[in-house]
């Protein structure tokens, strides 16, 4: 299965398919750039990544904050 077709099952219909293409694109490109910059996150933010549930607490606001 791919990305969008998993933003799509969480968002529903009504989106065209580049809607959906985009927003996993974009989910992707912040998980991405959190994980290359996880040590920044932790000087500047305090969030500490290599923690389970900060690690899942962020994942869920990322995904919350695409998919609305």
């Amino acid at each position: 299965i791919r990305s969008h077709e998993l933003i799509k099952a969480c968002v529903g219909e009504g989106k065209s398919e580049e809607e959906y293409k985009l927003m996993a694109f974009e989910l992707g490109a912040i998980l991405q750039l959190a994980v290359l910059r996880h040590q920044e996150l932790k000087e500047h933010f305090g969030l500490d990544l290599t923690d389970d549930k900060q690690l899942m607490l962020f994942i869920e606001e990322q995904v919350d904050k695409i998919v609305r």
